[in-house]
């Protein structure tokens, strides 16, 4: 989330581990947030990607323009509405320079038991 007033970034709801009684399932809003540091000689613009992937499957590659504007830090946000969870996994989010990984975030997916209902309660 960003401040419009101050230019903050707040960090909620960060995950480590999804988990879906039944495949496939939406998270509505996806949020990825990357902070660059620029190296001593390194260009003011340059351009990277990000890479949301569950197991061998790319679920997303999209591009994103890095440029400091005379500063040492950048931060790209990228907001997906409507990711799929097509099945338990790994979802990864990498950040490539020149399809070299820099970062990444690995999200496990796992599949809960079905609740079981007996005489219509939770047993």
């Amino acid at each position: 989330m960003l401040d419009a007033n101050t230019n903050r970034v707040s960090l909620i709801n960060i995950h480590d581990e999804l988990s879906s009684p039944q495949f496939p399932f939406l998270i509505p809003l996806f949020s990825v947030l990357a902070i660059t540091k620029k190296e001593d000689g390194e260009d003011d613009e340059g351009s990277c990607a990000i890479r949301v992937s569950l197991g061998d499957q790319t679920v997303l590659d999209a591009p994103i323009l890095v440029n400091y504007q005379g500063a040492d830090i950048h931060r790209s946000m990228l907001g997906l509405h409507g990711l799929v969870i097509t099945g338990p996994g790994t979802l990864k989010v990498q950040l490539l320079h020149n399809e070299a990984e820099i970062g990444e975030w690995q999200i496990s997916v796992k599949q809960l038991a079905p609740a079981i209902i007996v005489n219509g309660q939770e047993a």
